[in-house]
């Protein structure tokens, strides 16, 4: 378990500052937090198309299985002042080996992902509500890479989707071959340091 961390969330609608704390979630605030609310949010569209490729992700039960090994992680997520998550991802604890630094270790992040309230592409009114909610969690964990000895490094598989979006974060494709699961193809990452983004896209 980590001692829960404020951090800052534009709250879009009013285009200020609101405190969302970093927590680890329980296999009950996961499986009602995350996976009953997140989609069955009023704010939402009826059908989606194509469906996010995290509609049916079942987070209560992930686990980080890098090169045929169980990485020891935890689920951890970003609850606002209203008890729901608006962003959550699986970390890991134990380290990866890492790419650009030979000899060294990288922190694996998995099923990095912001609520579906908070997509606007989502949204009947297709509008902002939370932004920044994934590279909030990104910086968090690089400071959590710090802290175990990985000095910011973090490893990743990149759906096509969102691969611009990580290279922007400073994520860098590394010349191994792509991951295949359920039919996508996902591209092997590492970032030394999250890069900055204006409100956090």
């Amino acid at each position: 378990m980590i001692e829960p961390v404020v951090v800052p969330l534009l709250y879009a609608p009013e285009n200020a500052i609101r405190h969302a704390r970093v927590v680890t979630l329980t296999r009950h605030m996961i499986e009602v937090k995350i996976m009953k609310n997140w989609w069955l949010d009023a704010a939402l569209k009826p059908q989606f198309d194509p469906i996010p490729i995290d509609r049916h992700w079942n987070w209560a039960d992930a686990v980080i299985d890098f090169e045929g090994t169980i990485l020891q992680g935890q689920t951890v997520g970003l609850q606002t002042d209203d008890g729901e998550i608006q962003g959550a991802m699986l970390l890991s604890s134990q380290p990866a080996h890492s790419f650009i630094a030979l000899g060294s270790g990288s922190l694996f992040v998995e099923l990095l992902c912001t609520a579906p309230r908070n997509r606007s592409h989502l949204r009947i009114d297709e509008s902002d509500l939370y932004i920044g909610a994934g590279v909030t969690l990104l910086k968090w964990a690089g400071s959590e890479s710090r802290r175990l000895g990985c000095e910011g490094r973090l490893r990743l598989d990149a759906s096509p989707e969102h691969l611009g979006w990580y290279e922007k974060r400073g994520f860098q494709k590394l010349p191994i071959d792509p991951v295949s699961f359920e039919n996508v193809q996902y591209t092997p990452m590492e970032c030394a340091r999250i890069a900055d983004r204006p409100a956090g896209r």
